[in-house]
C-alpha cells in the first residue's frame, strides 16, 4: 500500500478535489490550513507572508489516479507551490 502527501496551495484545493472525482480517487483526508516553506513561496498565514496550504493524504493500492491529478495540477497551474509524495505504508 501507498501513502501519499500532497502539500498544494488551498486555492486549488478544489481543482485537485474535481480531478481526484475525475480520475477515480475516491477516499483521502483533508488537513487545512497548513502553513509552511517549501521550495516556492512562504505560505505561513501572516501579514508578511500571507496563504495557506491544504495537506491530503491518500493510502491507496492504486496510485494511478492521483498521479494523474498531480500531474493535471502541474499542467493547469505551472507557477503555484504543490509537494507530493509517496512512501510504503502498511495497516496496523
Amino acid at each position: 500500500m501507498k501513502r501519499i502527501e500532497i502539500y498544494v496551495s488551498e486555492a486549488l484545493g478544489e481543482n485537485l478535489e474535481e480531478l481526484f472525482g475525475e480520475n477515480g480517487v475516491k477516499h483521502f483526508s483533508k488537513i487545512t490550513p497548513v502553513a509552511g516553506q517549501g521550495c516556492s513561496t512562504p505560505m505561513l498565514n501572516n501579514d508578511v507572508w500571507p496563504g495557506k496550504n491544504t495537506l491530503y493524504v491518500i493510502y491507496t493500492e492504486n496510485d494511478k489516479g492521483v498521479r494523474a491529478s498531480v500531474a493535471a495540477i502541474r499542467r493547469q497551474f505551472p507557477g503555484e507551490g504543490l509537494a507530493a509524495f509517496s512512501s510504503e505504508a502498511s495497516a496496523l
